[in-house]
């Protein structure tokens, strides 16, 4: 057609019809690249908010060009409106067409895989359904120092072994029952740890780093510790409350962490007599066992000891139960006489 429109003008019109075609296709393309997403005004120009956006791996016509310079960039958020997100899959392709940011946050998407981008410093993947993790691959040694995990479905945990310079990992509210010990081994940058409400029955130091300064391993099913292969020196804080351990031995857990200020051990079935004497041992090494919201925090069949919640040791449980069934056989038997002793009452006076 632009061919026909050159024949029949002259050459000046002839660049001018080229120029408006030209502009049309730059609008036609622009629209396309923008369409997709958009940022939410934030006052600063290298941090992108998107309240929208749609992606799909496989979609090679749709290409996103964000803002230049992006050091920050978030999708989602604690409150979301799920038909402005059309996104189960993040890579590192979609990464690049964002700029490659420093900071990097896909929250309560619904997203189901990750690939971590190598160069990421900060990312936040929390509050998603994620099944599948793995980083972008490469050579170079990945950059990220603060990984957020929480709340995902996700079970299986090895692909975090390349992270060598990761600091802070969050893993609470998944799936994780155990992890080999070469899945940690390398991280020894790593300070901070968080395995809140996971399905871990092993903890040591063959397990996890000795560089850590926090550890929760809080709401596990941890039932034993084995002190011989426990050592952390720099850990500060040690969290072990509602897991099925029958024992502490506070004096091990001292040795082994040097440099303790906080533990947690409540919600565990010891025995009220030896919690008393580990909380005294603790307390007498300036070792903090209990927070302001302690008591009032005890769960259904817990008791308060020293300001801290214990479970009701099984055993304890045992005689609590026959002693409320001997009860109930008693109200019973009393019931059956009483009955008895109205039915020949009334028979007498017959």
């Amino acid at each position: 057609m632009v061919a026909i429109l050159a024949l029949r003008f002259p050459a000046k019109m002839n660049l001018l019809i080229l120029l408006i075609f030209a502009g049309l296709r730059a609008a036609i393309a622009t629209d396309i690249t923008f369409r997709n997403h958009s940022c939410v005004p934030t006052g600063f120009s290298n941090v992108c908010f998107l309240d929208r956006i749609s992606y799909n791996p496989h979609d090679q016509r749709v290409i996103h060009r964000f803002p230049a310079n992006l050091t920050h960039v978030r999708l989602g958020g604690e409150v979301v409106k799920f038909r402005d997100f059309k996104i189960q899959h993040f890579d590192t392709k979609l990464y690049g067409m964002m700029g490659k940011p420093r900071t990097l946050e896909v929250i309560n998407l619904w997203v189901r895989t990750i690939q971590l981008p190598r160069t990421v410093q900060h990312a936040n993947f929390r509050r998603n359904i994620l099944d599948q993790f793995e980083v972008e691959p490469g050579e170079d040694a990945p950059l990220v120092t603060y990984l957020h995990l929480g709340k995902n479905w996700l079970s299986n945990i090895a692909n975090l072994s390349v992270l060598v310079n990761l600091e802070v990992l969050l893993l609470q509210n998944n799936h994780i029952e155990h992890f080999d010990h070469s899945t940690m081994q390398n991280l020894t940058k790593l300070r901070h740890l968080d395995l809140t409400h996971n399905f871990l029955t092993q903890f040591s130091t063959q397990v996890f780093p000795k560089s850590l300064t926090y550890l929760s391993l809080n709401s596990n099913e941890i039932k034993l510790l084995n002190y011989d292969g426990l050592y952390f020196p720099p850990l500060l804080t040690l969290n072990l409350e509602r897991n099925d351990l029958p024992s502490i031995d506070a004096s091990a857990l001292i040795l082994a962490m040097p440099k303790l200020k906080m533990v947690r051990f409540a919600g565990n079935p010891i025995d009220p007599s030896e919690f008393r004497l580990a909380v005294q041992q603790f307390r007498k090494h300036n070792v903090s066992v209990n927070g302001e919201a302690d008591e009032v925090a005890c769960l259904y069949k817990e008791e308060v000891v020293e300001g801290v919640c214990v479970k009701l040791a099984p055993q304890r449980k045992v005689i609590r139960e026959i002693l409320l069934s001997l009860v109930v056989v008693l109200v019973a038997i009393a019931m059956v006489v009483t009955v008895w002793w109205v039915f020949v009452t009334i028979n007498k006076k017959c």
